[in-house]
């Protein structure tokens, strides 16, 4: 057992803090309360304390009001004026020590007298007194008061064992409770009921389960060094025991005075604390975790932690961490960190070293205000960084997806991403931008969010120019307990275009057609289309409807459940699926008669039509209110008007050397290809 330092408090006095001292009002701030146009600018800080039920607790003199003012006017600028309660206590309550005045809530007390008032609590509990520090006539900080009250008995030593395996006691843990029960130093207890417990009994002077003394009810046990000392009682637990074993013991102090105390054990392994973390992040302990342990197997709330340090190799404890290379110092082994004091149990984060994935282990012991404490331990399974997966080309920028970053902490923790940062890659490769409006370079300084600005889904990377390859981008995704670091890799391919020399694939698209050769090869290399033979695509030939289809439906794979085909559809034939799907989505709508005349061949007007539909189901929006200018403009038909307008403002479409579109010409594999070609690669 850790022997927690205590301090020796008289029977009717308790411990000292930085506590304000209620002071009776005046009569000139009679007409002062708070009121809707009162600003709350800032908070206060807070203290805690323990009451015994029934004995008041005096506010201590010896501490004056200066540090609290000093902290006020450090803030304001000011002096304190007055204090309220937003709170006063349920069963609780304030006292003016001179008059016997009940403090009441909604009134305002006179900060600069220092005269008695205590506190008195009629039954065990806590209680969170929430108070007002007026600096002004309506401007004030907050200030918190967290009490802890019990019973003059209540006070439990609590130790915890696994399975089988004996518990020596601490005498130490004996003299503290008769420290805060009576001020007096211990002298000597009796076990009233060592052997009568169905967990398992108390012995003296243990060596192994064969080797110890009984004892009984008129044995006593020493704190003085003098044998038989405490320190030589060892809890046994009985073979395959788990739960809690309960003792009472008779103790008497150096004056003779006596109470009654109680013994919990503990037998079974206690729950441990469990975090992940990724081995470049952080994680952030949460204080409620701690308080809830202690709750558990002490039944008070929590008053500090005091930590082991973990292995070096693993990682480090460290405290008031906002990032893995800014924190304000490690953590020390004998430090006490607080629930609602300072240093806050809250501000303690455990740091990967970096190199290190598996568990990672730190035992710690959690005090009550009473003294009570239990051991416990947190595991933090550490793991390797995630990796988020992107690919482009060369020519375009990539936005990253919020919601891969928000898979990234589910996998570690239920909390909510806050910001996510980066870091610039290697230049050569590309450069991070903020993409809202007009692209701009992002800086490591910045914290990219969900719902506010800068926002996290304008994000993107744009790589180097001519640039292909794999480029690595570093993150860091913080919660409010965590940060969660990770890695980004773009795979920049070549950008496509729609000119080359010639084609890879097809012997007739020669240099001649070199101003398309890009087009059908790349719509060949994603399967989207097909040559009329192994070695030929025949660019000048007409396309009939139904390929035309089929080749919307490969390029952006459309798929919907249908049920019925048009009339001329076979349905053994090719495009059958295609146009079922194509008509099921609204995009194929036929020449009437429930026919679509899947065999003739289409013309420029109608796949322009076709292309419009398609993209409007994909979420694909062109602006088609843009007039344009064709010299063979009235030969457009109106139900193609729209198509045609949208497409040519998004430079899908060009006029011929003419000045003509050739709107009821068909239209011929070769301009296909290109058309195809533009839209698939519109940002």
């Amino acid at each position: 057992m850790t022997k927690p330092e205590r301090k020796s408090l008289m029977k009717n006095t308790f411990k000292k803090g930085i506590l304000i001292l209620l002071i009776a009002l005046t009569a000139s701030l009679l007409a002062i309360g708070a009121s809707a146009a009162d600003v709350n600018t800032g908070d206060a800080g807070g203290v805690f304390y323990t009451a015994i039920v029934d004995q008041p607790l005096y506010l201590s003199s010896d501490v004056t009001f200066s540090s609290l003012n000093d902290s006020v006017l450090a803030q304001t600028g000011q002096s304190i004026q007055y204090i309220m309660f937003d709170n006063a206590g349920n069963t609780y309550g304030w006292f003016n020590g001179s008059s016997g005045e009940v403090l009441v809530e909604s009134k305002p007390y006179m900060y600069g007298e220092l005269v008695s008032s205590y506190y008195l609590a009629h039954s065990e509990g806590t209680e969170d007194i929430q108070m007002r520090i007026y600096y002004t006539t309506t401007q004030y900080l907050t200030f918190a008061i967290h009490i802890n009250a019990f019973n003059a008995d209540s006070q439990i030593i609590t130790y915890t064992t696994e399975d089988n395996k004996v518990v020596t006691f601490a005498e130490a843990d004996f003299n503290n409770v008769a420290l805060i029960r009576t001020g007096t130093s211990l002298s000597r207890i009796y076990i009233n009921d060592a052997n009568s417990n169905s967990g398992g009994k108390i012995v003296y002077n243990f060596t192994d389960t064969n080797t110890f003394s009984e004892i009984s009810g008129s044995a006593y046990f020493t704190y003085n060094g003098i044998s038989p000392r405490i320190s030589s009682l060892t809890f046994i637990p009985r073979a395959g025991f788990t739960g809690i074993a309960e003792f009472e013991y008779t103790a008497y102090t150096t004056t003779n005075e006596s109470y009654k105390g109680k013994i919990r054990i503990t037998v079974g392994s206690v729950d441990n604390l469990n975090y992940r973390v990724d081995s470049n992040g952080l994680v952030r302990f949460d204080r409620q975790d701690f308080n809830e342990f202690c709750l558990k197997y002490t039944d008070e709330p929590l008053h500090y932690v005091v930590f082991t340090l973990p292995e070096s190799s693993k990682g480090k404890l460290v405290y008031g961490a906002t990032s893995r290379t800014a924190y304000t110092t490690n953590v020390s082994a004998d430090e006490r960190y607080y629930f609602y004091e300072s240093p806050y149990l809250g501000e303690v984060a455990f740091l990967p070293s970096g190199s290190y994935t598996g568990n990672a282990e730190i035992e710690f012991t959690a005090y009550t205000s009473s003294g009570v404490f239990v051991k416990g331990k947190i595991v933090i399974g550490i793991t390797l960084p995630k990796t988020l997966n992107y690919a482009t080309t060369s020519d375009k920028f990539v936005t990253f997806k919020q919601s891969d970053f928000e898979s990234v902490v589910k996998a570690f923790s239920d909390a909510e991403i806050e910001y996510v940062t980066f870091t610039q890659p290697d230049a050569k490769g590309g450069t991070l931008t903020y993409n809202f409006g007009n692209p701009v370079p992002i800086s490591p300084k910045y914290q990219y969010k969900l719902d506010e600005s800068p926002m996290l889904k304008y994000v993107s990377f744009t790589p180097a120019a001519n640039f292909s390859g794999k480029v690595t981008i570093l993150y860091m995704a913080y919660t409010e307990t965590s940060a969660i670091s990770g890695t980004i890799i773009v795979d920049v391919t070549a950008a496509h275009s729609q000119s080359k020399p010639k084609s890879d694939y097809f012997t007739d698209v020669d240099a001649s057609y070199a101003w398309a050769a890009g087009a059908i090869d790349y719509l060949y290399e994603e399967k989207v289309v097909n040559g009329m033979t192994a070695t030929t695509y025949v660019p000048a030939a007409n396309i009939k409807r139904g390929d035309f289809i089929l080749m919307l439906y490969r390029a952006y794979n459309l798929n919907a459940a249908f049920s019925e085909n048009f009339s001329d559809v076979p349905t053994n034939s090719y495009y059958y699926q295609a146009i079922g799907v194509a008509k099921a989505m609204g995009i194929a709508q036929g020449r009437g008669d429930n026919k679509f005349d899947p065999d003739s061949s289409i013309t420029r007007q109608e796949a322009f039509t076709l292309i419009l539909r398609t993209l409007d189901k994909v979420g694909v929006k062109l602006d088609s209110t843009k007039t344009v200018s064709f010299n063979d403009q009235t030969s457009v038909a109106s139900y193609a008007a729209d198509a045609i307008k949208a497409l040519a403002n998004a430079g899908v479409l060009d006029p011929d050397a003419n000045g003509n579109i050739r709107p009821n010409e068909n239209l011929i594999r070769v301009d296909m290809a290109v058309a195809l070609y533009r839209i698939l690669i519109l940002d």
